[in-house]
């Protein structure tokens, strides 16, 4: 029963776009989550590890930053190096040469977006405000030699 339940919603969520979060073209909503996406973050911006550790190969993201900006991605590698050590790899497809990576341990979350043209870093950081983590900007100044 419950099988045919979710055959049945699955059907009417894809045959109306404008509901479940599929985007339409015609929305003047700025950002709605693919049916398929899954949220690492808050729409704040807190990254939920909780999201993070049920990550797949495969698996598509939308990363919100404190300040607006939304990323969405790939997931290229995705593994627990021990039991309290999950690790998840993958590139920005909204973004060009762009990846990321993030490690959840008992001891936080680490990680950061990659902006590789722009020498543009988003690092995972504890801010006591949110109560939670967040990506923070920082861009590192090219060094001519």
């Amino acid at each position: 029963m419950r099988r045919i339940f979710k055959i049945i919603l699955s059907t009417v969520l894809l045959s109306y776009p404008s509901y479940g979060g599929l985007s339409t073209e015609n929305s003047n909503v700025p950002f709605k989550l693919e049916l398929n996406e899954r949220s690492v973050t808050t729409n704040l911006g807190i990254l939920l590890p909780s999201e993070i550790i049920k990550l797949q190969i495969n698996n598509e993201i939308v990363i919100h930053l404190p300040d607006g900006t939304s990323f969405r991605g790939t997931i290229t590698k995705a593994f627990f190096k021990e039991k309290y050590h999950f690790e998840c790899l993958g590139e920005i497809t909204n973004k060009p040469n762009t990846g990321f990576g993030f490690v959840v341990t008992d001891k936080g979350i680490f990680g950061a977006i990659v902006v590789r043209d722009t020498d543009t870093i988003y690092y995972v950081n504890y801010s006591t405000e949110a109560n939670g983590y967040v990506l923070l900007k920082k861009v590192t100044p090219t060094i001519l030699l």
